[in-house]
């Protein structure tokens, strides 16, 4: 029994080692098209995984904001996978409240108008790989023109 103790106390020690940290690579682009399931904008999204094991993201825990306004957050319908040893980009919706609408609505103005407005998401997600679960902070900025 002790043996079996010092087995599993062992393999995880060396679990946390062996899971390189994912790198969040950035906002590769953007959309505001309803037809595209956008409500009211979409993100896509590139990490980075040094691993030789595929990363699972579970959940999102990310606000965004359209210049100054809140924008909502970010919505995960599905698990994705993040490929082994390569770059995965993945596509996610925000979800916005009604009751903050019409303070959304003033931002898309002025994207719309052709204004520059500065897209903010900030916040961590969740993602799992070999039954160790870790969170990937989010504070990432860009420029939105129509």
């Amino acid at each position: 029994m002790r043996l079996f103790a010092i087995a599993i106390l062992s393999f995880l020690i060396s679990s946390c080692s062996l899971y390189k940290p994912l790198e969040f690579k950035g906002v590769e682009d953007y959309s505001f098209s309803e037809q595209d399931g956008c409500n009211p904008i979409c993100v896509e999204l590139s990490f980075f995984n040094p691993n030789p094991y595929n990363i699972v993201l579970k959940s999102a825990n990310v606000k965004g904001l359209l210049g100054k306004e809140d924008i909502g957050v970010l919505e995960i319908t599905d698990s994705y996978v993040l490929k082994k040893s390569g770059i995965s980009k993945i596509n996610l919706s925000f979800s916005t409240e009604i009751k903050s609408f019409i303070p959304v609505v003033s931002g898309f103005f002025s994207y719309i108008t052709g204004n520059e407005v500065i897209l903010l998401i900030n916040g961590t997600l969740k993602v799992k790989a070999l039954g160790v679960s870790k969170k990937i902070k989010i504070n990432e900025s860009l420029s939105v023109k129509y």
